[in-house]
């Protein structure tokens, strides 16, 4: 088998609008420099709402990759994952969303009174090289039907070019009765693993990160759920969530799916347990498996059954206090260095579909292939077994 290596380096920016007024600078400050306003707002916070994004560019070359796509137009980051990506080829290009999804969006927290607040998200990833928004299915469309080594990047994704293909939800909140949360949202175990992964569900550098099927309890379309409803409540240490979902055409998930969650945590230790099950979950098949020029995807149906635990420990090596100008104020406290270990293990079981799917839609509203045997129902002659098991470190420096 081909070895692959791969050199990334990404920089993520976070980018805020500001305004700033030419009058709150003078050009020739007859004040000291630490007495000079700062033109720049704290936070872009108005009402409650704050807008937010992150523009992750940076340079990737691999010895044995696959082209660019004028969909995705970055490389498949981690091409070792399955050998259908070996090409031959070494690519050398700008690269995106290498740490994390490029995107943009708002997110609300304002306080109603009687200690609730009104919380909620909206935002979309996008790719930042064309423009257009993060849309795999598409990307499935332009290779379909093309050999292993003449495809260009592609992907399966629950970010099929919809306006907001990240999280569009909204609820209340409240620290004695916890949150409640509608709309489009990540599934019980893409939150926990986003928490437990000691490289942040990185693109580039993170399995968990690059493959959605762990996040999706089995199908990478399920890792985010529509039509859904989901609580979380805080009893001291003790942290408990549950979430439904009816599921439907063009979501990723046909039929409803639910899920439970708790964990905890006690000085620098904290663990986590998810469950969830769901039913009708749509698995793209490979591009080769798409008639040329189809504009339908070929698709199984599962039904999924996920369990996973999760934990780490963070050692703080130490305060420092920032002492090098000596003053009367009092000192200003640094947190140390950090040092974490994380580990985890999901089990995931897919069967065929208790309720079969006959016709309908992948998540973005892009249609399944529909035939004497798609979209395919009997995919599974017995259960399908996954297991993932992960053990990493971060170090965090002051």
């Amino acid at each position: 088998m081909r070895r692959t290596l791969v050199f990334v380096f990404a920089l993520a920016v976070a980018s805020q609008m500001v305004t700033a007024y030419a009058a709150d600078v003078d050009p020739f400050p007859l004040k000291p420099p630490s007495q000079l306003k700062d033109p720049l707002p704290d936070s872009l916070t108005w009402y409650g709402v704050t807008l937010y994004a992150t523009l992750d560019l940076g340079y990737a070359y691999q010895t044995n990759g696959r082209p660019l796509g004028s969909v995705v137009s970055g490389l498949e980051f981690i091409p070792f994952t399955t050998t259908r990506n070996y090409t031959g080829r070494s690519i050398s290009t700008i690269a995106h969303s290498g740490l994390e999804q490029s995107k943009i969006g708002v997110k609300i927290d304002e306080p109603l009174g009687l200690g609730w607040s009104a919380v909620g998200r909206a935002d979309t990833g996008f790719d930042p090289l064309t423009g257009k928004l993060s849309d795999g299915c598409s990307s499935f469309l332009q290779n379909a039907g093309l050999v292993y080594t003449q495809q260009n990047s592609n992907a399966d994704s629950g970010r099929c070019g919809q306006a907001f293909n990240g999280s569009l939800y909204g609820g209340l909140s409240n620290k004695q009765y916890g949150t409640l949360t509608v709309g489009r949202q990540n599934s019980l175990q893409l939150d926990g693993i986003a928490a437990y992964d000691p490289m942040a569900l990185s693109y580039a550098f993170s399995l968990l990160g690059y493959s959605g099927t762990n996040g999706g309890s089995g199908s990478t379309q399920a890792a985010r759920w529509n039509n859904s409803a989901k609580y979380l409540y805080d009893y001291g240490p003790i942290t408990a969530g549950v979430m439904y979902s009816n599921g439907g055409s063009n979501t990723g998930m046909f039929g409803n799916g639910y899920g439970l969650m708790v964990g905890g945590h006690y000085n620098g230790f904290s663990a986590e347990a998810v469950y969830a099950k769901e039913h009708g979950a749509v698995n793209l098949q490979t591009a080769v498996n798409d008639a040329v020029g189809s504009q339908t995807l070929a698709a199984n149906i599962s039904d999924n059954t996920t369990w996973s635990v999760m934990a780490k420990y963070t050692w703080e090596l130490g305060d420092r206090s920032l002492d090098s100008y000596p003053t009367k104020a009092p000192k200003a406290e640094a947190q140390g260095d950090k040092l974490s270990i994380f580990a985890g293990y999901t089990h995931v079981n897919q069967a065929n579909p208790s309720t079969p799917v006959l016709f309908g839609g992948a998540a973005g509203g892009y249609p399944l292939t529909v035939s004497a045997t798609l979209p395919d129902n009997d995919a599974f002659t017995a259960d399908r077994i996954l297991q993932f098991f992960w053990f990493g470190a971060k170090y965090e420096l002051a």
